[in-house]
């Protein structure tokens, strides 16, 4: 293959009906594996031998989530070898939301060479680097890593409309994630629908005789459902409470 690769395989016939039908199902994923096969599908689908999806916490990405398509060996090394605050890929999606391959970004230390270097040793010759943003107060971020083999693929004529294509993967897989996330924490949290009305009034800044007022009951019982609330919580107040129901996009 040369460097024309890429532009072929986009001006194939049917290439983003393919593409945008695996990212079409991907928010009726009702796994991880399930998601997992649809990412698989939309790589190949893309033009790429190998993918990553990464979802971190932008004040602390060493609490990092990882979808690969690549050999799991990747994962056990980077682990063991790479601190996620030196990840160039992490980096830039916490700097830009903006696509770029992988041989135009700043590196900055030999760390990231190192990662750079490992990546490349499992199918990340060449990578396009996908952030996916977060809206709102959630600090949660994605990155999606498209690679292959092949040096210089990305860097050809058909890249843009790899770009499009791969930005709304990279939000689907972000919105999924972010699906999970909410679930996880409401299930852990045992959170009801009226624990979610009282922190929007928290949210809102009313104290607790004015919510007692809007729920039509006693300042007391208010009190006594945001205490065991945040303590359910695991938080020390109220306003810690709703900032962190705020943070998995359960209010606002």
């Amino acid at each position: 293959m040369t460097s024309s690769a890429l532009e072929s395989i986009v001006v194939s016939s049917g290439y983003f009906e393919r593409v945008g039908e695996a990212i079409c199902r991907i928010a009726l994923a009702r796994s991880e594996a399930e998601t997992s096969h649809l990412l698989r599908e939309a790589t190949q689908h893309l033009g790429a031998d190998v993918a990553v999806f990464c979802s971190f916490v932008r004040d602390a990405p060493g609490q990092t989530y990882f979808m690969p398509t690549c050999d799991p060996q990747w994962i056990h090394e980077y682990e063991r070898v790479v601190s996620p605050i030196h990840d160039p890929w992490i980096v830039h999606a916490t700097e830009s939301s903006e696509p770029t391959c992988g041989s135009h970004l700043n590196i900055r230390s030999h760390p990231q060479l190192e990662a750079i270097s490992l990546a490349r040793r499992y199918g990340f010759e060449s990578t396009l680097v996908v952030p996916a943003p977060s809206v709102g107060v959630t600090p949660q971020l994605g990155v999606l890593v498209l690679g292959s083999h092949i040096e210089g693929f990305f860097e050809s004529d058909g890249l843009m409309a790899v770009k499009v294509m791969a930005r709304s993967l990279a939000m689907e897989l972000h919105d999924w994630r972010l699906s999970q996330n909410r679930r996880d924490f409401i299930m852990r949290a045992r959170l009801t629908g009226a624990d979610l009305e009282l922190l929007r009034h928290v949210r809102r800044g009313l104290g607790s005789k004015q919510i007692a007022h809007e729920l039509r009951t006693s300042s007391n019982a208010i009190d006594l459902r945001l205490s065991r609330l945040s303590s359910r919580l695991g938080v020390p107040s109220r306003s810690a409470a709703a900032t962190l129901a705020a943070t998995y996009g359960l209010i606002y």
